[in-house]
C-alpha cells in the first residue's frame, strides 16, 4: 500500500477528504469508477478465481440476517488471534498460508473474506475497503454488508464498527457483488446539466 499513497494524498488534497461524514452512515456510498489497488490487481493474475465476478467459492448455503452479525464477530476476532501481523514489504494481497498464519491488514482481510464464504455469509455481501488515517497511513478491510449496516473487519480492532463509525477517511472500495469493479469514495459523481 506504500506506492499508493502519494496517489491517495493528492486525492486527499483534491478533493477535500478531511470532511466529516456523517457519524449515523451506516452504510459505504457506491463511489464513482476507479483502478483497483496495485496489489489486489498483482493478486488477481496470480489467482484468478479470488476476482472473479462469479467466485468459484460459493457459499455453503444460505444464512439467516439475525445470525450475520454473530458469525462476523466470530469471524472477526479468530482471525485477529490467529493471524499474526507481518508487515509487507512490498503490497502484496494474499491468504495467509502455513503453520504460522503470517500476513498485514489485506491478507487479514482476505483471510476473513476467505472464513465466511466458507461458513455460509453470500459473496456479494463482503467487499474490501481500503482508508486512511494520518500518522498510520493506508489500511485494508473487510466489509460485510447486512440489513442493518456494512460491518467493518478491521485487524487493528476486535469491535465491529459501522462504515461511519471510525477513525480513517475511506477511499476506495469493491463494488458489491463485482470484485473486479472498484470504486473512488473521495470524488463526488458530478452531474453536468444539458446546455
Amino acid at each position: 500500500m506504500r506506492r499508493f499513497l502519494p496517489l491517495v494524498l493528492m486525492i486527499c488534497a483534491f478533493s477535500g477528504a478531511a470532511e466529516a461524514r456523517p457519524a449515523s452512515e451506516p452504510f459505504a456510498p457506491s463511489g464513482v469508477p476507479a483502478e483497483a489497488p496495485p496489489g489486489y490487481v498483482s493478486m488477481c493474475h496470480r489467482n484468478p478465481e479470488e476476482c472473479a465476478d462469479r467466485p468459484a467459492v460459493r457459499s455453503a448455503g444460505t444464512l439467516a440476517d439475525a445470525d450475520r452479525y454473530a458469525l462476523i464477530k466470530s469471524v472477526n476476532r479468530r482471525v485477529n488471534r490467529e493471524v499474526h501481523w507481518r508487515a509487507d514489504p512490498v503490497e502484496r494481497w494474499e491468504q495467509p498460508t502455513g503453520e504460522r498464519l503470517e500476513g498485514d491488514c489485506e491478507d487479514f482481510a482476505i483471510a476473513k473474506r476467505a472464513d465466511l464464504i466458507a461458513r455460509g455469509f453470500p459473496p456479494e455481501d463482503l467487499f474490501y475497503l481500503v482508508g486512511y488515517l494520518p500518522g498510520t497511513g493506508l489500511h485494508a478491510v473487510l466489509v460485510a454488508h447486512t440489513a442493518e449496516a456494512d460491518y467493518i473487519l478491521d485487524n487493528r480492532t476486535n469491535a465491529l464498527k459501522t462504515w461511519g463509525e471510525g477513525p480513517y477517511v475511506w477511499i476506495l472500495r469493491q463494488a458489491a457483488g463485482k470484485p473486479s469493479e472498484w470504486r473512488n469514495l473521495l470524488v463526488r459523481d458530478v452531474k453536468l446539466a444539458a446546455r
